[in-house]
């Protein structure tokens, strides 16, 4: 294994201090800002359906607010000008998870900057979300609510793949050697001690967790990471994170088997004796849950995971809910890639902040996009008239 002097023992980062909050005064009821934030979820809802032309005729039948659209029926809308599938998919925001989410938790961060700063809340819903946005307090001052949602979670999450592997570069070798034994290359060893460079440019002296696969070339990568740390940096391994299996040994017919996945389906293809992607985002969901009830402990504000490519992507793709259709349009994670999300400390929700290939610029955004999207199977739209759709094999029937 290889191990470059470094020594992992255990910490408790000290707390996070309150920072002060100031704001210009601008009185504003409370009946006032609720309205304004209601009205703006309505307004932010439409553009990102790109419906924002209904809005004039939603507000002449009464809607006020996103949740009104719950109590429409299908022709009331379709009677504004909208066809069936406009509907469908307003309706489907109307009830999205997130978006009661969000709506929550800026009103309840209005209750705490109401009890925390009488009298200066914007009119506006817009200075609202920027005085969420921007404010720095601690989690004691929150609400119950607020509490349960952002307490203890890190300010940042940052997944780093490993480092070049023997595999990387002789495919072949998986045929012999059992994937988690695989090491680093030379190569793979430099980008390990470039990633942990550059990780501490980002995290700089702020607190910080790793939590890393138990295959050996993620070891050996986080070792290398380490180089730039203290070493008494709390690490813990976690088995739900190691590769998707593809076998015990590689088969002699890999390669075929690819071209079968593309076919079937590369998501919920299962290798024999392995894994499919579908299993794995199994096994991120079980991986997060555990990963949410440790954050009611933590201190740290920056937590790094240390895993591979596949296995990254499906816990971005649970954790940030990406549909499943995308992920044939996502792109695997090169050696010691970096994906960074972040979140503000009174919004327990993380965002994307950017990517960082190896020997690269930081890039804006989430996970990199394939240039040529795969043709998405057709799906029925729940309309009468439309045809009928035919399955095609992917195999000549016997």
């Amino acid at each position: 294994m290889w191990d470059p002097d470094a020594k992992i023992k255990k910490f408790r980062p000290s707390s996070r201090a309150c920072l002060e909050v100031k704001f210009a005064p601008a009185p504003a009821p409370e009946m006032a800002v609720t309205a304004a934030l209601e009205a703006t979820d309505l307004e932010r809802g439409l553009k990102r359906l790109d419906l924002s032309g209904f809005l004039p005729a939603l507000k002449g039948v009464g809607v006020k607010k996103l949740d009104d659209i719950t109590v429409l029926e299908d022709k009331d809308l379709v009677n504004l000008g909208m066809d069936l599938v406009q509907v469908r998919r307003l309706q489907r925001l109307a009830h999205e998870p997130d978006r009661r989410e969000e709506m929550d938790a800026l009103r309840a961060t209005r209750k705490v900057l109401e009890r925390t700063l009488p009298k200066t809340l914007p009119a506006s819903p817009t200075g609202l979300l920027a005085m969420a946005r921007s404010s720095k307090c601690s989690d004691h001052q929150s609400s119950r609510h607020w509490k349960e949602q952002a307490q203890g979670r890190p300010l940042r999450l940052v997944f780093i793949r490993h480092g070049e592997s023997e595999a990387n570069v002789n495919r072949a070798i998986t045929k012999v050697v059992p994937d988690h034994l695989l090491h680093l290359t030379l190569n793979g060893r430099q980008q390990a001690l470039d990633a942990g460079r550059r990780l501490k440019e980002i995290v700089g002296d702020e607190s910080i967790r790793f939590v890393v696969s138990p295959y050996v070339r993620t070891r050996e990568t986080l070792n290398g990471i380490l180089q730039s740390f203290d070493k008494d940096t709390e690490v813990r391994e976690d088995v739900q994170i190691r590769e998707q299996e593809h076998g015990n040994l590689d088969s002699e017919h890999m390669g075929e088997l690819h071209q079968i996945a593309q076919k079937f389906g590369p998501f919920y293809f299962r290798f024999p004796d392995g894994e499919s992607p579908a299993d794995c985002y199994d096994r991120a969901s079980l991986f997060l849950e555990s990963l949410y009830r440790s954050w009611e402990y933590n201190k740290a504000k920056n937590q790094v995971f240390v895993s591979h490519g596949m296995m990254i992507l499906v816990v971005i793709m649970r954790l940030m809910r990406i549909p499943i259709h995308d992920f044939t349009d996502l792109e695997i994670l090169t050696n010691a890639e970096f994906v960074v999300l972040e979140r503000e400390p009174l919004n327990p929700k993380f965002e994307y902040s950017f990517t960082w290939q190896d020997g690269q610029e930081r890039k804006k955004g989430g996970p990199r996009r394939k240039d040529t999207k795969v043709i998405p199977t057709p799906i029925w739209d729940g309309s009468p008239d439309a045809e009928a759709l035919v399955s095609e094999p992917i195999r000549p029937e016997a």
